[in-house]
């Protein structure tokens, strides 16, 4: 019943356990072996207390020799089951937790796999995917070694004392398990509120762990800004809603674990008035010592009892912890199938199918948008009627915030999947080509720049080391001097070999943003793109960096997005968008007549860099 029970309610314990434990049966073997001998050693010891009642019973004092002897053997019968419980218990501890941590260590080797391999628009949150890479993988842990153990244990230890109980009297063992019957339907309510508590609370722990990584990455703006009291109140709610839920399911648990003790009370009290006092110790048959054996017997129980109430809701959080990371797999896994379904899979195949005559990249009727997660989200669509990108040549994508620039730009680069025959390079459809040959073609620096905790040095090598065969690259030099970071590495205390912080935490934003282009430029690709790579720059930097690149990569294709008109101005064409839509096209002069707010902006922009450089200059 029980398996039918586990192979109906915990399809995912069910999976689990055909996937991993087997690989460690002969571990397991003998840490199951050292349990059952330590249940077959703890069950006996109320035999041997009553035998010692037995022997003192009626007995006057002094003793006499044979009972003097008897009680020698019973002393030494316990102090043997006390030395055997320490060794067997300690060994069945070790062994059957051994291969519980190696599962951890697997699973966790598992899931890290599987976020490799997750396509970039997945619906989860980096704080959703910490908590199940950690709290989830632990729950698994807990479940497949205490959950093994107090399995085994639980059963074992209540039917070697039930067939000892049942030994001394079927009468008494009748009585004093009658409260169980009670036990069966509350246990099965209790377990589904149980199972949708622990659900809804490792949910909100995944939650309480983004909001709070999201405020540890903006440790920045918090100290600028006034905004503690805004970002108090998100926490105290986000950890309020986790600890509530937190705080129902121990309740629940604890509540099975009242039951278990008030049930075992109950039987000891039946044991007592019903089955001793009003039936005259059932017909004589159950003497001082039976009854005591009875009592130790009933107590026993009473932590296999309570340890199936913590069994429970082990093996349930265990089942919402697989729930999750199986998900997360199973995502990673039907991506793989996506991936190796299609036709290019290398660079030498694309390179192989690919027709020169076609445009690099060309876009056709492309119509996007987000998954809304919630019914109060913005929704945002991008449509894009027509796009070319010829090789060679630079592109400009200029609008404003939430115009859909960035949007394209990861359509482009493959970070957001479309619809086949939407998107296109030279004449290869996109659906038709794995991302790791994307990945191969293009070099990004993005709005968001990510750094190693490793060296400056490191950090570049890294790229290096993992450039692809063929593709254009600036030499080190040549990237240094368009980056225009040689002046900042020279401030550095050890140069080139600086130590990073995490993300970079120990550069400024601009020097972030110098560090991104250097690496991007020193990687082979065929194409780069460049997504607000200026942002953070002074006046001057800026002109350098734009001039510099610009004279670097005359034979390069390039994507620049950026709200610096002057870092576009230079561009074979830029692509005004907006409501996410392309609404003008044309060279930086054309533009000028053609789009009147294209042309304020810009010379909004000239007087103000004017003005800059006067401050700069007085400066």
């Amino acid at each position: 019943m029980a398996y039918i029970a586990l192979m109906k309610n915990y399809p995912n314990v069910r999976r689990f356990l055909k996937e991993y434990p087997p690989k460690k049966l002969s571990i397991y073997f003998w840490g199951i072996l050292c349990l059952i001998v330590t249940i077959v050693i703890h069950s006996s010891i109320p035999l041997i207390t009553g035998r010692l009642i037995s022997a003192l019973e009626d007995q006057a004092f002094p003793l006499n020799t044979a009972t003097k002897d008897e009680l020698s053997h019973v002393a030494t019968y316990l102090l043997l089951a006390a030395v055997g419980l320490i060794i067997f218990r300690t060994l069945s501890r070790v062994l059957i937790f051994i291969p519980g941590r190696q599962i951890e260590s697997e699973v966790r080797e598992s899931m890290y796999q599987s976020l490799l391999q997750l396509p970039p628009s997945s619906q989860w949150t980096s704080g959703d995917l910490i908590s199940t890479g950690t709290n989830d993988v632990t729950s698994v842990r807990v479940m497949i070694s205490m959950g093994v153990l107090h399995v085994i244990n639980t059963f074992g230890m209540i039917c070697f004392c039930l067939y000892h109980m049942l030994n001394l009297s079927v009468r008494l063992s009748l009585y004093s398990l009658i409260p169980l019957i009670l036990v069966v339907p509350l246990t099965k309510v209790i377990s589904n509120k149980m199972m949708a508590t622990g659900r809804k609370n490792q949910k909100l722990l995944g939650n309480l762990t983004e909001v709070i990584r999201e405020h540890f990455r903006a440790h920045a703006l918090m100290a600028v800004f006034p905004v503690y009291n805004s970002i108090i109140k998100r926490v105290d709610k986000a950890n309020t809603d986790y600890a509530n839920t937190a705080e129902k399911f121990m309740t629940l648990r604890v509540f099975i674990m009242f039951m278990v003790s008030l049930v075992t009370g109950i039987g000891i009290y039946i044991l007592l008035r019903y089955g001793l006092i009003k039936n005259d110790l059932i017909d004589q048959t159950a003497g001082i010592a039976t009854v005591v054996s009875f009592m130790l017997y009933l107590w026993v129980i009473q932590g296999p009892l309570r340890a199936a109430g913590f069994l429970l809701p082990l093996l349930q959080r265990g089942e919402i912890s697989l729930e999750r990371l199986y998900k997360v797999q199973d995502a990673a896994k039907e991506a793989q199938v996506i991936e190796e379904a299609r036709l290019i899979h290398s660079r030498e195949e694309f390179d192989k199918r690919s027709q020169d005559s076609e445009p690099f990249i060309e876009i056709k009727d492309l119509h996007f948008a987000y998954n809304k997660k919630h019914d109060n989200e913005f929704k945002f669509e991008l449509n894009i009627d027509s796009l070319v990108i010829e090789k060679g040549k630079k592109y400009g994508f200029f609008g404003s915030t939430g115009s859909g620039k960035t949007t394209l730009i990861n359509i482009i680069s493959g970070m957001l999947d479309v619809e086949k025959n939407k998107l296109s390079l030279q004449g290869i459809d996109r659906c038709d080509i794995q991302q790791k040959v994307l990945t191969e073609l293009f070099s990004q620096v993005s709005q968001e720049c990510r750094h190693f905790g490793k060296t400056i040095r490191e950090n570049i090598e890294m790229v290096e080391t993992n450039s692809p065969e063929k593709g254009q690259r600036l030499g080190f030099e040549d990237a240094l001097a368009v980056s225009c970071l040689s002046p900042d590495l020279d401030k550095l205390s050890q140069g080139i070999d600086t130590l990073l912080g995490e993300h970079g935490i120990n550069l400024s934003g601009g020097q972030k943003q110098r560090l991104s282009i250097l690496r991007s430029l020193v990687r082979k690709a065929e194409l780069v793109i460049m997504d607000d790579f200026i942002s953070a720059v002074d006046h001057a930097t800026e002109v350098k960096i734009i001039e510099r690149l610009y004279e670097s990569t005359k034979d390069k294709t390039l994507l620049l997005i950026s709200h610096r008109i002057s870092a576009l101005k230079n561009c074979d064409k830029i692509f005004l968008l907006e409501a996410g839509k392309i609404i003008d096209s044309g060279t930086h002069e054309e533009l000028l007549k053609s789009n009147t707010s294209y042309a304020s902006v810009s010379e909004y922009q000239e007087k103000s860099d004017v003005l800059a450089q006067i401050e700069e200059a007085q400066s």
